[in-house]
């Protein structure tokens, strides 16, 4: 039950050679597709057409001010988010693959961000940038006298500094070395493309998925990302040495991302040893407590080992975040949450 897996790449990538892919920086949405067809992943040609329609269309219905302000600009960014909604049916979800995104009109976190870096910064020069807190990504426009609003692309909503920082836990440590809360760049923004795709394949193809990564970390030495899925990557190939070098790099970062003991937990439930994945989930909430889904993760450990009290508080806690309806509670896969319910039912019976 660790992070959902699709699958859809084991055909078209079980015996591609790590080291045929050449790198790219990408700059853009274009780019990024680009990448996945020259790894060979299943990408519909149709889909560059669908980048069109999509531009085409904020194009034609978007009033582009050419000296915006706040207003404007979440303006303008409300309209592209009623495009992608209510024009081409996105909706939000994981997922790991752009081309797989775009065919099935699902977008996480990142690749929202991706489209409008590209619709506000690539195509209309605007000063709109990708910015990263620990497990979710967002976008911040600039205007010229320095000031900025953040835009959540996932609610639609603008986000203040201090809600962020309160919300994923950013230390002032961390967010002044630029961890945290700074416009990412191409580089950046690639390295991440690239880590997602390495762990989409790490089933079926982890020599490129380990490639892949560590072309990512030429990219972006400081992405805990990048380590934390190294390290997740090298435990699935038995190189438990390597795995605990890239998670101690994770760590020696910013101890205090709660992402970093999460992808740990999730580590441990993928050889069922429950034990040592509850041990980690606990420490992710130790960083951060209020992050539903890592309350239904711990749950799942429990009912795993028939501690029916423990799994019931966890998920009695992880609903009662859920009701709170933060940054948080937005990226709960309720398909899991309704699982676990099943499952404490099960456990109830016995």
């Amino acid at each position: 039950m660790a992070r959902n897996k699709k699958n859809v790449l084991t055909l078209f990538l079980f015996l591609l050679s790590p080291y045929i892919f050449t790198q790219e920086i990408e700059t853009g949405a274009y780019p990024t597709l680009r990448t996945e067809m020259s790894l060979g992943l299943p990408v519909n040609e149709g889909l560059t057409k669908v980048l069109d329609s999509i531009f085409d269309a904020a194009e034609s219905s978007i009033t582009f001010v050419l000296q915006p302000d706040s207003e404007s600009a979440y303006n303008m960014c409300k309209q592209f988010s009623e495009i992608l909604s209510n024009t081409f049916g996105f909706k939000y979800r994981n997922v790991e693959v752009f081309s797989q995104a775009l065919e099935k009109k699902i977008l996480d976190c990142n690749y929202y961000s991706l489209l409008f870096y590209t619709l506000f910064n690539k195509m209309k020069h605007y000063a709109v940038y990708p910015i990263y807190v620990p497990g979710h990504m967002f976008i911040r426009w600039y205007f010229a006298d320095s000031t900025y609003i953040n835009y959540e692309t996932t609610t639609q909503l603008p986000a203040s500094d201090s809600l962020l920082r309160s919300e994923f836990c950013i230390t002032a440590q961390a967010e002044q070395s630029g961890l945290y809360m700074s416009p990412l760049n191409d580089s950046q923004m690639t390295a991440l493309h690239y880590a997602e795709l390495a762990y989409d394949i790490a089933d079926t193809n982890r020599g490129l998925a380990i490639d892949l990564s560590l072309q990512a970390l030429k990219l972006d030495p400081r992405s805990i990302h990048v380590y934390r899925n190294l390290s997740t990557i090298y435990f699935m190939e038995n190189k438990n040495d390597s795995s605990d070098y890239y998670f101690a790099q994770a760590q020696q970062l910013d101890s205090l991302n709660y992402t970093i003991y999460s992808a740990r937990g999730e580590m441990y439930l993928y050889t069922q040893d429950y034990e040592s994945a509850e041990k980690n989930f606990s420490k992710a909430i130790s960083v951060n407590k209020n992050v539903p889904s890592l309350y239904m993760y711990r749950c799942y450990t429990f009912i795993k080992r028939k501690d029916l009290e423990s799994a019931m508080t966890d998920f009695e806690t992880a609903n009662a975040y859920i009701d709170k309806k933060t940054f948080m509670s937005f990226f709960v896969n309720y398909f899991f949450l309704s699982y676990l319910d099943e499952e404490i039912l099960k456990l109830i019976q016995e």
